[in-house]
């Protein structure tokens, strides 16, 4: 019976292992994997072979079918349940097409029969070993994918929780907030009636992020869904130059007045997902524009589709940024930038929503020129598009 070689190289990912109980095979393969300085082990029956698959780790098994103790596709059976990538090859000195479906049930990887040019077993193995090393790759990276989305989907989970729990107080201090300006508007000096508008103004701006941070988990997970209806354009967007005069009082920014000519022009959309696309737009596009500047909304028709043009004279974006600025957490560099703030998640937020409309979004804009963000929307859903 051979002798187990050397097992010093215990868990390798590029072992072989040579099971045969002819000792003048066991010579041959010995002298032909040697020459290649392969690491080799070698056992003269199945459960000897059956040991040392306990014992190390092999990517390669050459086994005989009529082994003593252990036929070759048991074996083969024990050493995939142990590691289902390793690759088994039953070897047998009468091949059969039955024996050869035996053996592939069991999990062996390829059948072949005696004799057999060592040299070409030389070849194979060395294939073997490429397709385990790249099976022992696939697996690591489909396992990390696996805990990422795993993080990820506990990361949506805690921060939609947190969320919801800093709305709440949130509602019941603004709820409180107005009735205390109710009682209190007719008693304050100028100063004190600025800083009730400083609360305000940052109470809104409060909701507006744990709205954004909630719609962001809703997009991550998949659950954000749109409710179609029939929506003017138009009204959403005086709507959101309204809601945002104090925004753009406050940074001495001039709001430039929507086309008449856009009022009647209708789409199939759910109208506060839309309203949130408009207000994050408008909202950056104030808070990138120095005081004097001025921002506005644009609507044009194209047949079957109606396009929202928000546009500003500020600082501008530079062209090699325009392919990263709809990514989540991604920040345009500079003073003014930093000075405005923000998650880095608006306009992965818009992006997610008119993806969801069917639509498209995307900028023109040069440093310095300012900024032109088109969002183009479909008039009428498809079905498809309604069932997504």
């Amino acid at each position: 019976m051979a002798e187990p070689a050397n097992m010093s190289s215990k868990g390798s990912a590029s072992r072989i292992l040579i099971v045969d109980d002819e000792e003048s095979l066991i010579y041959v393969w010995q002298r032909f994997f040697g020459k290649e300085g392969m690491l080799v082990d070698f056992a003269g029956d199945g459960k000897q072979a059956l040991d040392l698959i306990k014992r190390g780790d092999y990517a390669v098994i050459f086994s005989d079918l009529n082994l003593p103790s252990l036929r070759g596709e048991e074996l083969a059976r024990l050493a995939r349940e142990r590691d289902p990538l390793v690759c088994v090859n039953v070897i047998t000195g009468a091949p059969s097409i039955e024996g050869a479906v035996a053996c592939m049930k069991m999990g062996a990887c390829d059948y072949m029969g005696k004799p057999f040019d060592p040299l070409n077993l030389v070849v194979k193995a060395r294939r073997c070993l490429q397709h385990y090393a790249q099976k022992k790759e696939m697996a690591a990276m489909k396992e990390e994918l696996a805990r990422y989305e795993e993080i990820n989907r506990l990361k949506s989970e805690f921060v939609s929780n947190v969320s919801h729990e800093l709305r709440t107080p949130l509602f019941s201090t603004r709820g409180a907030f107005d009735l205390l300006r109710v009682d209190l508007a007719s008693g304050l000096d100028q100063t004190r009636r600025k800083l009730l508008g400083v609360i305000e103004n940052n109470l809104d701006r409060l909701g507006q992020v744990i709205g954004n941070v909630l719609d962001f988990a809703k997009l991550e997970r998949g659950t954000l869904k749109p409710e179609f209806k029939s929506v003017s354009l138009h009204d959403l967007a005086q709507e959101v130059m309204e809601s945002l005069s104090p925004l753009f009082t406050q940074r001495g920014v001039v709001a430039a007045p929507l086309k008449r000519e856009a009022s009647g022009r209708r789409i199939e959309a759910d109208s506060g997902q839309i309203r949130q696309v408009l207000t994050n737009l408008v909202g950056n596009a104030v808070k990138f524009t120095p005081s004097g500047g001025r921002v506005g909304i644009e609507i044009r028709d194209h047949e079957a589709m109606l396009e929202m043009i928000i546009w500003d004279t500020g600082i501008g974006v530079a062209p090699q940024e325009h392919s990263k600025i709809f990514d989540r957490f991604y920040q345009v560099d500079g003073s003014l930038a930093r000075e405005a703030g923000g998650s880095g998640i608006g306009l992965a937020i818009v992006k997610g929503i008119v993806d969801l409309h069917g639509g498209a979004v995307w900028i023109e804009s040069k440093l310095g020129e300012g900024s032109r963000f088109h969002v183009s929307l479909p008039k009428v859903q498809t079905k498809e598009q309604g069932n997504a």
